[in-house]
């Protein structure tokens, strides 16, 4: 039956005609069209949902990464990063120079996981009702987006921190 708005008083009225019809006939098991298709697409939007959480544990787990081979990095260098402060470098272009690495090796996870991400469309498009492989691109720009965002967040600290070191205590060190 076609019907618009609350349904509930529908049900009623179906089983009074069938019953007027045939009385022997069973009305059972009477479901709305939306809920059969919340039904059937109820485990795309736990697989949808599962996929959003996985998402946003790896890109935690992104930013935790780069934070660390950022701090790493910095400490390694902090000879380096003092010898340049002493001979002149502004803290602006030593912290520059600390987020420039930080996204460019960003850039190239993101280079790598974006050709994973295109050879799995087709997979993605097969999964997920109403998504092709073409309407992906918004997805991966959005993850772009994402990702440079988390290396400038995660960078930062390192690079402030590399952009205040004491040039001669940098160099009185080791």
């Amino acid at each position: 039956m076609r019907t618009h708005g609350d349904t509930s008083g529908v049900v009623g009225a179906a089983r009074k005609v069938v019953h007027e019809i045939d009385p022997t006939a069973p009305l059972y098991n009477v479901q709305t069209i939306g809920s059969i298709i919340d039904g059937v697409m109820s485990s795309n939007r736990q697989f949808r949902n599962l996929l959003t959480a996985f998402a946003i544990v790896a890109l935690l787990i992104a930013i935790t990464g780069l934070y660390g081979i950022t701090a790493f990095v910095v400490a390694q260098r902090t000879r380096e990063i003092g010898l340049r402060v002493a001979l002149g470098a502004a803290p602006t272009k030593i912290a520059a120079l600390v987020l420039r690495e930080a996204v460019a090796l960003a850039a190239t996870g993101a280079a790598l996981g974006t050709a994973g991400a295109i050879s799995a469309a087709r997979w993605l498009s097969s999964t997920m009702y109403g998504v092709t492989a073409s309407e992906t691109r918004g997805a991966y720009a959005a993850a772009a987006i994402a990702l440079g965002l988390a290396t400038i967040a995660a960078a930062w600290g390192p690079a402030r921190r590399a952009a205040r070191i004491d040039p001669m205590r940098a160099l009185q060190a080791e």
